[in-house]
C-alpha cells in the first residue's frame, strides 16, 4: 500500500472504531435491525480475548493472527445481519475473533513516525464515519456491508510486532483506567436519558469527541499524564453539570463527557504503545473493557443509586490524579526515565561524526521503522555535537522552530520522550558499540 506508515495506522484504527461503534458496542445498526442484544454479549468475550492475547504470541505467528481475525470478523459481521436466529452465538464470537484487527492497528500506530497524530486521526475519522453512516438514507443491509468490507484491509498488510518487552506495566495506571471507564459508564448511563430529552442538536455531542481528539496532538505533545489529568477533570465537570438538570447544563455536561472520553482513549493508546508489547496491548485494553462492562452492569442493577455511585467514582478519580502528580516517580509516563536512571552529566558529544551516528542508528532502528531523513540526521548531528537550536538553525540555514520540529520527529522515531533521553540512548548504544569492538569511531570521541 502506498500510504505512509502513520497513515496506515490511522486508516486501520478508523476502520476498527467505525465498525465497533456502528455495530457490536450496541451501535445504531443493532437498533436499526431490531436486535435486542446486551453490550456484555460482545464486550466480555472481547475482554477475555484481550487478556489471553499475550499467551498466543510466540505460539502462533502474528501475521496469521491478524489476517485470520480480519477475515473472520468481516464474515461474521455480514452473517449477523443476513442470518437471523444466530445473534446470541455470533456476537460473542465476533468479540473473540475481532481482537487481532485491533492489535494490528495498535502495532501500526506504534511503528509510525508520528503515533500521536496517527491515533488522533484514526479516532476522529472513525467517529466521523459513524455519524455519516447513521444519517445515510440506505438500507441497513448495505450499511453492514460498508462496515464489514474495510475489515479485510489487514490481509494486505505485512506487520511484525515488537518481540521483546521494554518495561513493565504500571499497575497504578491500570487501576486508574479501570476506575475511569467504570465511573464514566455510570455517569453516561444516567446522563444519556436526560440528554436525549434535552439535546440541542441530537447526535452533535460526537463532534466534541472528534474535536478533542484532533486538538490533542497540538495541546499535549508527549505529555501523556496531562491527557489523563485533563480527561478526568472534564469527567468531573460533566458530573457537576448534569446535576443541575437544566437543558443547557445537560448539553454542556454531555459535551464535556465526550471530550473526556477522547482524551482518555488517546491516553490509553499512548500508554500501551509506549510499552509496545502484546502484553501491554492486551492487559491495557482488557482493563478498559472490564471497566466499561462493569459500569454497564451497574447501570442495570443500581437504578436510583446510579448518580450516587458516579459521584463516588468521580471523587476517587480526582483523588487518584492528585496522587499521580504528587508521586510521579511511582507513576512515570511510559518511556520516561525511572528514578534510578541517572542522566549523563555531559549531554554533548564533541567531535561526533556522521559515520559514527549512522552506524549507531542502525543498531537502534527496529524492524519496519522509518529511518531518519537526511535533514533529521543533520539536525541531530548538530545537536549531538553541542550546538544550540539557534546555532543549528544558522548552520543549516533553517528556522529555529524547524530545528525543534526535526528533533521532535527524531524523538518520536527513536521512541524517546525528550532531548536528554535521546542523547542518553545514543550514548549508551555508542558505548556498547565500542565495547564490542565494532565501532568505526575513535573510543575517545565521546567524552565521559
Amino acid at each position: 500500500m502506498g500510504i505512509k506508515k502513520w497513515g496506515k495506522g490511522a486508516l486501520l484504527l478508523a476502520t476498527f472504531v467505525f465498525w465497533l461503534i456502528s455495530f457490536p458496542m450496541q451501535g445504531f445498526l443493532l437498533r436499526v435491525g431490531g436486535h435486542d442484544v446486551l453490550l456484555e454479549a460482545f464486550l466480555f468475550p472481547h475482554m477475555l480475548a484481550l487478556f489471553l492475547t499475550p499467551k498466543l504470541f510466540g505460539r502462533v505467528n502474528f501475521t496469521v493472527i491478524y489476517k485470520t481475525s480480519a477475515i473472520a470478523t468481516a464474515i461474521l459481521t455480514l452473517l449477523f445481519h443476513f442470518i437471523s436466529g444466530l445473534e446470541p452465538l455470533l456476537l460473542p464470537l465476533i468479540g473473540l475473533v475481532s481482537v487481532g484487527v485491533f492489535l494490528v492497528a495498535l502495532e501500526l500506530i506504534r511503528q509510525s513516525p508520528r503515533p500521536i497524530l496517527s491515533a488522533a486521526i484514526g479516532l476522529a475519522a472513525g467517529n466521523t464515519l459513524v455519524v455519516l453512516l447513521s444519517r445515510t438514507p440506505i438500507d441497513s443491509g448495505y450499511k453492514f456491508f460498508l462496515i464489514a468490507i474495510p475489515l479485510f484491509i489487514p490481509i494486505f498488510l505485512d506487520i511484525s510486532p515488537n518481540p521483546a518487552p521494554r518495561e513493565q506495566i504500571p499497575v497504578g495506571l491500570l487501576l486508574l483506567l479501570f476506575l475511569f471507564y467504570l465511573t464514566g459508564g455510570l455517569l453516561y448511563g444516567f446522563q444519556i436519558s436526560l440528554y436525549e430529552k434535552n439535546a440541542i442538536v441530537p447526535g452533535g455531542e460526537v463532534f466534541f469527541y472528534i474535536t478533542a481528539a484532533i486538538a490533542v496532538p497540538l495541546l499535549f505533545r508527549g505529555k501523556k499524564n496531562h491527557l489523563l489529568a485533563y480527561g478526568i477533570f472534564l469527567g468531573a465537570i460533566s458530573f457537576t453539570l448534569v446535576q443541575m438538570r437544566l437543558p443547557l447544563a445537560i448539553n454542556m455536561g454531555m459535551f464535556a463527557s465526550q471530550a473526556s472520553f477522547a482524551l482518555m482513549d488517546l491516553f490509553t493508546i499512548f500508554f500501551v504503545i509506549s510499552i509496545g508489547t502484546p502484553l501491554a496491548y492486551g492487559i491495557g485494553f482488557g482493563t478498559v473493557c472490564l471497566g466499561i462492562g462493569a459500569g454497564d452492569l451497574l447501570c442495570h442493577w443500581t437504578g436510583s443509586n446510579l448518580l450516587l455511585l458516579a459521584g463516588a467514582g468521580n471523587l476517587a478519580l480526582i483523588g487518584s490524579v492528585i496522587v499521580l502528580f504528587c508521586f510521579r516517580k511511582k507513576f512515570p509516563e511510559p518511556g520516561e526515565r525511572q528514578p534510578d536512571q541517572q542522566s549523563p552529566k555531559n549531554e554533548t558529544m564533541a567531535d561526533f561524526g556522521k559515520p559514527q551516528l549512522t552506524a549507531i542508528l542502525e543498531r537502534i532502528y527496529t524492524p519496519h521503522q522509518n529511518q531518519l531523513s537526511d535533514q533529521e540526521l543533520s539536525v541531530l548531528l548538530s545537536v549531538l555535537t553541542g550546538k544550540t537550536y539557534r546555532e543549528t538553525a544558522r548552520a543549516l540555514n533553517i528556522s529555529e522552530s524547524s530545528v525543534k520540529t526535526y528533533i521532535r520527529r527524531v524523538c518520536e522515531k527513536l521512541d524517546v520522550t525528550g532531548k536528554s533521553l535521546l542523547l542518553e540512548k545514543i550514548r549508551q548504544t555508542h558505548n556498547q558499540f565500542t565495547t564490542e569492538g565494532r565501532s568505526s569511531a575513535p573510543k575517545d570521541s565521546l567524552p565521559s
